[in-house]
């Protein structure tokens, strides 16, 4: 005999299903966050500081990886189905990448440096508590999380030491970059979190339109399925000439 779920087992479900999400909206920014990292190489002259890049880059596109088979074994673990799967291209539908422009084209490298150790910052905090509040990791996975931990407090470190050079030059101008940076992050966080909210009105909306649609196509069917009879309609063309 089959039981429903109680309400806890659903709420557990739910939540198990979230963290395999972040997991993989984690891999899809560490994807875009090489691919700019990768463009950034290619546009410095410095060598030193493009294989500092390169390196970054590198470190981003291990991390997806990670993320991606972490999230792929927990869900065959826990039995969850219907996760969005992962697609490259998603890293443009998210906007983690502006398919027009990189992110070291449309900013100047000061505002770069701002804008990779906020994010960064955000990141590290994000996957501190996904490690701590996590209940579906085992002990390897949870090893390999805080290895990544290690290299976003690295990436952190490389961005904080261009942040601080370009603040004792121009004080006022990093500290309004920093600004406009967490005040763009948390507009960002916000849209995220509406998405799904945008999703609910947009299925709402195009289901009254089809029952609409519906209504008006039965109704006129209804109009047309009425025969008047042949004898009428030739009567009816004769009186209008």
């Amino acid at each position: 005999m089959l039981t429903p779920k109680s309400s806890a087992n659903v709420n557990k479900d739910e939540y198990t299903s979230k963290q395999i999400t972040a997991l993989l909206d984690f891999s899809l920014a560490e994807y875009g966050s090489g691919i700019e990292m990768a463009q950034a190489a290619k546009r410095v002259d410095d060598v030193r500081l493009a294989a500092g890049f390169l390196r970054h880059a590198c470190d981003e596109y291990r991390h997806m990886g990670i993320f991606r088979q972490i999230a792929h074994s927990a869900g065959q673990r826990k039995s969850v189905l219907g996760l969005t799967p992962y697609l490259p291209r998603n890293v443009t539908d998210k906007r983690y990448i502006d398919p027009q422009l990189f992110l070291f084209e449309k900013k100047s490298f000061g505002h770069f440096a701002v804008f990779v150790l906020t994010n960064e910052r955000y990141a590290s905090h994000n996957l501190a508590n996904i490690i701590t509040e996590g209940t579906i990791f085992i002990a390897d996975e949870i090893n390999q999380l805080k290895c990544i931990m290690k290299d976003e407090e690295r990436h952190i470190g490389f961005a904080g030491s261009f942040v601080e050079t370009f603040r004792n030059e121009h004080s006022f101008t990093a500290r309004g970059l920093a600004i406009w940076e967490r005040m763009d992050l948390m507009r960002r966080n916000i849209q995220s979190r509406s998405h799904g909210i945008y999703n609910f009105l947009s299925r709402i909306i195009v289901s009254v339109g089809l029952w609409i649609f519906i209504i008006l196509t039965r109704s006129i069917g209804n109009d047309w399925s009425c025969d008047h009879g042949l004898k009428p309609a030739v009567k009816n063309a004769e009186r209008m000439f």
